[in-house]
């Protein structure tokens, strides 16, 4: 990001990497990138084979699969990700997901509110590593 000045438009490349879950997330918009306050996107990147561990959080959650084949269990669902959809995830359900195609798995992600806004024991628990 050019300088430490917070702004509205930002490329995906300069986004904040996180890995904590599997996978690469790019987070794009979030407080620390240009100051929101409700919700925050990501753009998630799995190569073949990768995994999301399951994992859940507070806030909820809402896809949508640009490219790329996976495999996502919510709660006690399990099904195909394919280019095309949407997949809301309510709050504190758990939830994960593999890349299951020859190509990367690139899912575009939003969080509401933004995870960054979390204070105190909850912020470090484990259960709550969110992209």
């Amino acid at each position: 990001m050019a300088g430490d000045t917070l702004r509205n438009v930002i490329r995906v490349e300069e986004g904040i990497d996180f890995r904590g879950n599997g996978g690469l997330v790019k987070r794009v918009l979030y407080p620390e990138t240009c100051g929101c306050q409700n919700a925050t996107m990501a753009v998630v990147y799995q190569n073949p084979g990768e995994e999301v561990r399951l994992h859940q959080h507070p806030e909820e959650e809402l896809y949508y699969v640009v490219g790329g084949k996976g495999r996502m269990t919510l709660g006690e669902e399990e099904f195909a990700l394919e280019p095309g959809m949407a997949v809301y995830i309510p709050s504190d359900v758990p939830h994960g997901q593999t890349c299951t195609g020859h190509e990367t798995l690139n899912i575009v992600c939003v969080i509401a509110p933004p995870f960054a806004r979390r204070t105190g024991a909850a912020a470090g628990a484990g259960r709550d590593r969110r992209p």
